[in-house]
């Protein structure tokens, strides 16, 4: 899979986590394989860098532009002074043909030697350096030696490049002294996909092997983007299960139709559980008046003197109701049954109300 990985500017942990296979795995010719896309950082810098451990990759900025993604090698997780640190960082050093010098750890005492020069096969940084200002000293980006481990957890808490990703970066001046770098450990990402909703991608947890860790942060971005109430505990099982790393629709989404025309105002219809669920405000575009309690979080829709309450109170006697973000939805059947006809085509995932 690295090379295979390598030609799409990947890892082969990318390709592999997207495939459900092993990163070492060999793959037959014509074999089809899924190559991942990608979500772009929360608050990105105008010019630096977020490198995210878990998903082995860092993105770099340039005056408020996206420049690029390259994967990266991070430190083991086997013990937590190899683990690459986190914190916000400035950029201090870029060097061609950097010389090795043995920084204060055991890893290095192991191997007997101070410095190892920049023209030595065996020296570990490879071509190219770029450092940061970490206090403990020491951190920073470097050549990959060994390329096939691009994506791994395998250094001693430096990041490591394929060494055309280095070349590239360095000759492109892409990494510069006096840029800042975020080096952030998300297993859980969450961005806007080109449809303008919401999706999400799942790492493994590298630095913590707590599944439940794991669904707390899952829990945590979904609740901050306003869809708590809407995600199904199908789905999110689904994508903590998979840590497939692939960005997914949060929600499913359903087309709504009214008689014959389509209609979207403002929050989508989606599918929860297998059922859909529908804006309010579709009943008050249906010729219903709507009463809304913002205190209680109840609506009563009226319709020819009968009212039905929906509720999104975790404890009620009113029909259940979901908030998405500023806007509440309802299930669409306990809405319309008996008030207005409709027709549901799964397959298509289209629901169309009648007069």
């Amino acid at each position: 899979l690295a090379d295979f990985a390598r030609h799409w500017g990947l890892a082969a942990e990318h390709i592999a986590w997207a495939n459900d296979k092993a990163p070492t795995v060999r793959v037959e010719k014509g074999t089809k394989l899924i190559v991942p896309a990608r979500i772009l950082p929360a608050n990105p810098p105008h010019s630096g860098i977020v490198a995210n451990l878990a998903e082995r990759g860092l993105y770099i900025f340039q005056n408020g532009k996206y420049t690029g993604f390259f994967p990266i090698s991070i430190g083991m997780s086997k013990k937590a002074s190899y683990h690459t640190p986190t914190g916000t960082y400035q950029i201090t050093s870029r060097i061609k043909n950097p010389e090795w010098r043995a920084p204060d750890s055991d890893w290095a005492k192991a191997m007997d030697k101070d410095r190892i020069a920049a023209d030595d096969k065996k020296n570990p940084l490879g071509e190219y350096w770029f450092g940061f200002d970490h206090p403990e000293g020491g951190y920073g980006f470097h050549e990959n030696t060994n390329p096939d481990y691009t994506g791994d957890s395998v250094s001693h808490g430096c990041m490591r490049l394929n060494p055309e990703h280095a070349k590239k970066i360095y000759d492109g001046k892409l990494i510069v002294p006096g840029m800042s770098i975020r080096i952030i450990n998300e297993a859980v990402v969450v961005g806007k996909g080109k449809s303008g909703s919401y999706e999400v991608a799942v790492f493994p947890d590298t630095y913590a092997k707590d599944e439940k860790r794991l669904e707390r942060k899952f829990d945590k971005r979904v609740k901050e983007i306003g869809l708590g109430d809407l995600v199904s505990a199908s789905k999110k099982a689904s994508l903590l299960k998979a840590k497939s790393g692939l960005p997914t629709p949060l929600l499913d989404r359903v087309a709504l139709n009214v008689k014959g025309k389509s209609w979207d105002r403002g929050a989508p219809a989606v599918l929860r559980e297998g059922s859909v669920v529908v804006p309010l405000a579709l009943a008050r575009d249906l010729g219903w008046s709507i009463q809304y309690d913002g205190h209680t979080k109840t609506a009563a829709i009226v319709k020819d003197g009968e009212t039905r309450r929906f509720s999104a109170q975790p404890k009620t006697k009113a029909l259940k109701a979901y908030r998405m973000q500023q806007s509440l939805l309802v299930p669409a059947r306990a809405l319309l049954e008996g008030w207005a006809p409709y027709t549901w085509d799964g397959k298509t995932k289209t629901l169309e109300i009648g007069a």
